[in-house]
């Protein structure tokens, strides 16, 4: 068909045929390639881009956009507040996403596997991981658009912006600042790793290999009678045995666990295990 001119009026047969030829062609949406409505001409392209931000799939880091330090976990342990520094390594800087309702999420830490959430609901109140397997508007997040590619981290709770004030992570009013937006970088499962794949991870004088797994895991020891605990990232125990009859040696049946991060606690140390 003709392409029509600027005040042209469009046939509606032409129309039809302009959605059938598109749809034809495998488009998800009608596109009206130099036609002008109004004075105006509608570009061709792509689908309008979402509004919404996307959080990044699998593992990611969370870097603040007016300091650029990055979100940290500072403890293995629960209650313990989040902190902002210029460390880019480290799985203290990994974190994901399970999604709840509503939009939100979980955001979890891979080194401690604690949820993140505001000590109470004051101003300014400290962000800490929490020691529980809560799952309410307390431990619950959503995203909305900053500048630049950057998010802000909204608390259901609250519904207070996740902020730093240079050293350590707070919340902000309903109000969202400069220091309430950052910037999600995905990470790749192999970079989160902290330990080598072809090596064995060391703590002391216990040893887990290999390490990501899928299998098994062998767990040693230089304590006979040592108990074990293997956690999820929920904190939940999936696992736990005892090195019986002397034995400095065991071999973890892993087949069960489905694909992700674990902590292995053995002679009151934490090591922690990927199975893939």
């Amino acid at each position: 068909i003709s392409v029509p001119v600027q005040g042209e009026e469009l046939d509606p047969t032409q129309l039809a045929q302009i959605s059938i030829e598109r749809w034809a062609e495998g488009s998800s949406q009608l596109y009206i390639d130099d036609v002008y409505i109004t004075g105006e001409a509608i570009e061709p392209g792509t689908p309008d881009e979402p509004n919404e931000p996307v959080l990044a799939d699998g593992l990611f880091r969370i870097k603040n956009q007016a300091t650029g330090k990055y979100l940290r976990a500072t403890s293995l342990t629960g209650n313990s507040y989040l902190r902002t520094d210029g460390t880019t390594g480290g799985d203290e800087l990994i974190w994901e996403q399970i999604a709840t309702d509503g939009g939100y999420f979980e955001l979890v830490s891979t080194y401690s596997g604690k949820k993140v959430r505001p000590q109470n609901e004051a101003a300014n109140a400290f962000v800490q991981q929490y020691n529980g397997e809560a799952t309410d508007a307390w431990v619950q997040w959503k995203t909305t658009p900053g500048s630049d590619g950057a998010v802000y981290l909204i608390n259901r709770q609250t519904a207070m912006y996740l902020k730093t004030d240079g050293s350590t992570a707070t919340v902000q009013g309903d109000t969202p600042v400069a220091e309430a937006q950052w910037v999600l970088e995905p990470v790749s499962a192999e970079a989160a790793r902290s330990v080598d794949p072809n090596t064995l991870a060391r703590s002391g004088e216990v040893r887990l290999y290999p390490n990501p797994a899928r299998e098994a895991v062998t767990l040693t020891t230089t304590s006979a009678g040592s108990t074990y605990e293997v956690y999820d990232s929920f904190g939940r125990v999936v696992q736990t045995g005892v090195f019986s009859g002397g034995s400095r040696t065991k071999q973890l049946d892993i087949s069960g666990l489905k694909p992700g991060l674990y902590l292995v606690q053995l002679d009151h140390l934490q090591h922690k295990l990927v199975v893939e």
